[in-house]
């Protein structure tokens, strides 16, 4: 005789169901891992998203140092600004041709620095280019991968 009330034993034909669903889901996991179409699809799938997150890092790191480029271009520009305000105030001939010669090593590390950041700019641009020519094969493997799994399951889950 079953002591449980009406309202616990709803609980268990729920709870029983549940679980036969989980063994049936457990079941055909198993056996779409044994299938040679499915692990050969996800496997390129996960070589597309390893070859896409290595795109986005390739280009955040081109990103990080673009922008410290920037920075420099920035800092150069400034402190010859700096320099040409306080070499206009005047001063004895020999600060001034120091700060002439300031100005002018300055000047060649700016041209310098501009060099850097305009060969980042086009590293960053074949970079993009790259991503676009990529992008459609790794959807394509993406979407091969959803092609594989049997009609009536969702990727990645039966």
């Amino acid at each position: 005789m079953s002591t449980a009330t009406p309202e616990q034993q709803r609980a268990l034909l729920e709870l029983e169901r549940v679980d036969a669903r989980l063994r049936r889901i457990a079941a055909r996991i198993g056996e779409l891992r044994t299938d040679p179409e499915v692990a050969a699809a996800l496997q390129l799938r996960a070589r597309a998203i390893a070859a896409a997150k290595e795109l986005d890092a390739g280009e955040q790191d081109i990103r990080q140092r673009l922008a410290a480029a920037e920075e420099k271009v920035a800092r150069v520009q400034a402190s010859i600004e700096k320099d040409r305000r306080r070499l206009e105030q005047g001063g004895t001939a020999k600060d001034l041709m120091g700060l002439q010669h300031e100005i002018d090593t300055r000047t060649r590390q700016l041209a310098a620095a501009e060099e850097a950041e305009l060969e980042l700019m086009q590293e960053l641009d074949d970079a993009a280019e790259h991503r676009a020519r990529i992008t459609p094969r790794l959807r394509a493997a993406d979407a091969g991968a959803g092609g594989a799994w049997p009609p009536g399951t969702r990727r990645g889950r039966p």
